[in-house]
């Protein structure tokens, strides 16, 4: 579909890049001591630096390679897997990072950054996920929607169908004229879909079990989201998944 349709597309794939957390590059001359160089490396925690020859960034240094002599001489080349422009997508950066801790980030044509996967801790990228799993959450809501209150609604406890009628008595006491559908928790919604093989066949998952799976990881995501939480430890398997299927969470299913 063309990208007019779906404006969101262009903001989650265009508005956050590779830019937003990248740091910049330490370097070091080509003719300094190798010793010395790994010395304020590992003041500085740096376990990488680039390497400049005649004032030309040309290379980068791994420190605990680095001995006594010109550190020009430990240099390792910049090779195309392991570099990447500053423009491109956070999809992008993670699915190279699924690989590897961290990328060399081509600057105006040549490398002069580096990001790596703590770096997807920073505000940008949480933002990103963010809004990626409201998104989701969305889809779950139109899929639902092809159901009738009937069908859906027996596919739900009646504890968790009477939380949901508690949440829309109270949003309707602040003259919020919600639906039911729209009071349910990010579980319960997942729940409808995995329980429904007519909703579930219109999703990337197999059967009801991973379904379920999906769900709980992505609503894990969302709460260490949500609480500042580490989430590259945690849920770095979810933040892959969300970056292969970009396009799927931000068009969604044809419900026609």
């Amino acid at each position: 579909m063309h990208d007019s349709i779906h404006p969101f597309r262009r903001l989650f794939r265009d508005n956050f890049t590779v830019h937003d957390i990248t740091e910049p590059l330490a370097s070091f001359d080509g003719e300094s001591d190798g010793q010395a160089v790994r010395q304020t490396m590992e003041e500085a925690g740096y376990e990488l630096a680039g390497v400049r020859q005649r004032g030309v960034m040309v290379g980068y240094l791994m420190r605990d390679e680095l001995a006594s002599g010109p550190c020009l001489q430990w240099r390792h080349p910049f090779s195309e897997e392991v570099v990447i422009d500053e423009s491109e997508s956070l999809a992008d950066l993670i699915l190279r990072l699924r690989d590897r801790q961290r990328l060399f980030v081509r600057v105006f044509g040549r490398p002069g950054g580096i990001v790596s996967r703590t770096d997807l801790e920073k505000p940008a990228v949480r933002m990103w996920l963010f809004g990626m799993i409201t998104l989701m959450e969305m889809r779950f809501t139109s899929l639902i929607d092809l159901l009738s209150d009937d069908v859906w609604q027996n596919l739900l406890s009646e504890n968790r169908l009477e939380k949901a009628r508690w949440l829309q008595a109270e949003r309707r006491k602040r003259h919020s004229q919600v639906r039911l559908v729209e009071c349910l928790q990010f579980a319960d919604k997942a729940q409808v879909i995995a329980r429904s093989p007519a909703l579930r066949e219109r999703t990337q998952a197999s059967s009801r079990r991973e379904v379920e799976q999906i769900a709980r990881k992505l609503e894990q995501l969302r709460n260490h989201l949500a609480h500042a939480q580490e989430i590259t430890l945690t849920s770095w398997d979810t933040i892959v998944l969300l970056a292969e299927h970009l396009d799927e969470v931000l068009i969604g299913p044809e419900l026609g």
